[in-house]
């Protein structure tokens, strides 16, 4: 610096190489920052991080970063647009394109994502993941007959795809195939023991062959493992409506009711349950509940305050 400068408090201006090297620190400083934040699960945190330091420079690795933590956070809305540009820069990575695809299905855009795991199964035949997501994309468009052969495909080459299994059983049950869904369920029964939605499957599967005591055993392991779960109360209530079994069909009912005062399909057939035990002020009672909490279903209810 020249005397007159020192004299006055002049200085120098940053040279371009000065400036770069400062926004590579401060990138460098953001992007690490933002991964130590991601590891340790501090995740808003580590999305500013990301951002700002993509302000400072495009670099697809910190791009991926802030697509994983969109990800991790179920902001799969935010997820899609650096899945996008991930996928379009890195055309044969399988795993960036699973992931687009499988982002796309979050956000029920069914036809991308079965676009996006068709052009997978381009890349790589009988990738096992791509298979699932197409099948998904065609049942949940109510295309069940390629679903269901997707999801054969990709269980002839990975028969413990619990979840390939999973979803084949409930397109099966929804094609009315229920004999064909009783083997899903079976096996998931016996693998998932722990899994409710597998319980409350298969015991649907039961209940519509007929097979009552069965269907009502598993309603109830399903019940016991989890009575907040309404889809096993409701399962199970009905099976002891339908063998007359009113007693334990109220008890149950009370049960769901103390536990969430809220469940309006538990007032409308404890409704249903006091109609057949002659107590009918109470089952109006209900009746007016179930209506305030859901004033939609009033066209549901016959003259006996049941479900049509």
């Amino acid at each position: 610096m020249s005397f007159f400068k020192k004299l006055f408090g002049g200085s120098e201006q940053p040279t371009a190489q000065q400036e770069e090297q400062d926004r590579e620190r401060r990138f460098n400083t953001l992007r690490d920052d933002g991964v130590r934040a991601k590891n340790m699960g501090a995740l808003p945190y580590a999305v500013q991080c990301f951002e700002q330091a993509l302000l400072l420079k495009d670099d697809l690795p910190t791009l991926s970063y802030l697509a994983e933590v969109h990800v991790r956070m179920q902001e799969h809305e935010k997820a899609l647009p650096p899945l996008l540009r991930l996928a379009e820069e890195h055309p044969d990575n399988l795993e960036v394109i699973l992931l687009l695809a499988q982002t796309h299905g979050c956000l029920s855009q069914w036809d991308e994502q079965l676009s996006v795991a068709q052009r997978v199964l381009q890349l790589e035949a009988g990738e096992v993941r791509a298979l699932y997501l197409a099948a998904e994309a065609h049942s949940q468009q109510k295309n069940f007959i390629p679903a269901v052969a997707l999801l054969t495909q990709a269980l002839v080459a990975r028969p413990d795809y619990a979840r390939a299994r999973l979803l084949r059983a409930k397109t099966l049950f929804t094609m009315g195939q229920f004999t064909e869904a009783l083997e899903d369920t079976a096996t998931l029964a016996q693998e998932e023991a722990e899994s409710e939605e597998v319980l409350v499957l298969h015991a649907r599967v039961l209940a519509a062959l007929g097979r009552i005591d069965e269907s009502t055993a598993a309603f109830e392991q399903a019940h016991a493992a989890d009575p907040f779960n309404h889809e096993a109360t409701l399962g199970l209530g009905l099976l002891y409506q339908q063998t007359k079994r009113y007693d334990q069909a109220l008890a149950l009912y009370d049960e769901a009711i103390e536990l969430d005062a809220d469940f309006a399909e538990a007032y409308q057939q404890r409704g249903a349950v006091r109609h057949h035990l002659h107590d009918e002020a109470g089952a109006a009672e209900d009746l007016k509940r179930a209506l305030a909490l859901k004033p939609e279903t009033a066209e549901q209810f016959d003259g006996n305050h049941q479900l049509n």
